[in-house]
């Protein structure tokens, strides 16, 4: 159920703009980001935002 929401509200975190901020350098939108590279993403995320 946890990863459920975090997948959930991952997906509304993700930005539609330019760049995807990962915490260490952003990512050109060209590069082709899977479903559970998203999901990664976001859970990272979240945890960071957590703290």
């Amino acid at each position: 159920m946890l990863n459920q929401g975090i997948n959930m509200s991952g997906v509304g975190i993700l930005p539609a703009g330019k760049y995807i901020e990962t915490g260490k350098m952003p990512v050109p939108r060209q590069m082709p980001i899977t479903q559970q590279d998203a999901h990664y993403i976001a859970k990272a995320y979240y945890i960071a935002k957590a703290h």
